[in-house]
């Protein structure tokens, strides 16, 4: 069955007044959102999952002593895919590909380019013992 995803994180960051013994440094707060989908499909006793994806992430500016830095912040946006497999009824091996589409640094910067990952992904089943009656 396919699902439809929609995800959105905002991060906001404090200051280190210690910074280099005596400055106040702050990370820019940061805002990502991502969308896309998923399908698993069974061949045989086995499924595989796929998803495709995008991410978008807007970073502001670190501030240094209440000025804001030069080369920091800006935005970018990634394509993100996937394929995994259900090895056991417990545990799933997943690879992963995140593609740099639009890379927006304010001032020079260094930015990200492909990522892969491999996941191992394994379940702890819990038994449910624990019965409420509530009248």
């Amino acid at each position: 069955s396919v699902s439809f995803y929609v995800r959105i994180i905002h991060r906001l960051t404090g200051n280190n007044s210690s910074y280099l013994g005596n400055q106040d440094y702050k990370f820019g707060n940061e805002l990502q959102a991502s969308s896309g989908f998923s399908d698993q499909v069974a061949i045989g006793t086995t499924v595989i999952e796929a998803s495709l994806g995008i991410n978008y992430r807007h970073a502001n500016k670190d501030i240094i002593n209440g000025n804001v830095l030069a080369n920091t912040g800006g935005d970018f946006v990634y394509g993100l895919g996937s394929l995994g497999i259900h090895v056991f009824k417990n545990l799933r091996i997943n690879a992963g590909v995140q593609i740099p589409v639009y890379n927006g640094p304010v001032g020079t910067q260094l930015v990200p380019s492909y990522r892969w990952n491999i996941r191992i992904l394994h379940t702890i089943p819990f038994k449910n013992n624990l019965k409420i009656n509530i009248p």
